[in-house]
């Protein structure tokens, strides 16, 4: 360990009483106690950084599958479970049961009628509706079974602000689109929606899985691409009302 991870763990023992730093603190550096603000079992050989990476790599999991959601609520589930199942995926304890085979037979079933309600007119703009807060809940859910041990209040909201918000943009953006679908093609480009949209959640899930930094970045680019596209017709509308109104002399 170099003296600049040295002197961190020092000033993480010397604010340990702090809630966020005190997870940092254990979760990270492996240090004493919260509270004690000496060195006496400080380990300077602790790998901090390989600590780090493997809280970064849950986290990034956690928070693709979350953004999958969005697209579809069962598809990162059953994903979850299978990669659960065959030992792709480590999850905490709490949430072993979805390696289990009911587990897995249940999230197929649920993907299975989820995907085929969406190709139904009228049906899937109903289930945009009751999708949102669901998806929520679900990425909710989710990123909690990938964030460090912690004091539950500190774990669950964490998992509310990153996973939660990740599926609820994600979500959105696709009910705008299906509701964007329905008012210019009458419905008819409905099913091509529903089926990039089960795509992208079934790529999201895998990518989360195999390359999770990869489905972080493709969270953050869709972000940005959101974004634009919402800021974009402002700032023209904005250009277009300064623009000088000419005067013609008769």
């Amino acid at each position: 360990m170099n003296s600049a991870d040295y002197n961190f763990g020092r000033f993480l023992q010397f604010f340990g009483n702090c809630e966020v730093v005190a997870w940092i603190h254990d979760s990270f550096l492996k240090l004493p106690p919260r509270g004690r603000v000496w060195l006496g079992d400080f380990n300077p050989e602790t790998n901090v950084m390989n600590e780090f990476y493997e809280v970064c790599l849950s986290l990034s999991v956690g928070l693709g599958l979350a953004a999958a959601c969005g697209f579809r609520i069962f598809v990162p589930l059953l994903i979850m479970s299978i990669g659960a199942k065959t030992g792709h995926l480590e999850v905490s304890e709490n949430f072993a049961w979805l390696s289990s085979n009911a587990a897995v037979a249940t999230f197929a079933v649920a993907t299975a009628v989820e995907i085929f309600a969406y190709y139904i007119p009228v049906v899937d703009n109903f289930l945009d509706t009751i999708a949102s807060p669901c998806a929520v809940i679900a990425g909710t859910i989710i990123m909690s079974s990938f964030v460090p041990e912690m004091a539950p209040w500190l774990k669950w909201c964490l998992a509310a602000i990153a996973g939660g918000a990740a599926a609820g943009m994600v979500q959105s953006v696709t009910t705008l689109l299906r509701g964007a679908s329905t008012t210019t093609t009458g419905g008819l480009g409905n099913p091509v929606v529903s089926t990039v949209e089960a795509a992208a959640s079934t790529g999201f899930s895998a990518a989360a899985i195999f390359v999770p930094f990869l489905a972080v970045l493709g969270l953050i680019g869709l972000v940005g691409l959101v974004g634009w596209k919402i800021a974009a017709p402002r700032q023209a509308g904005i250009i277009t009302n300064e623009l000088p109104v000419p005067v013609i002399d008769v």
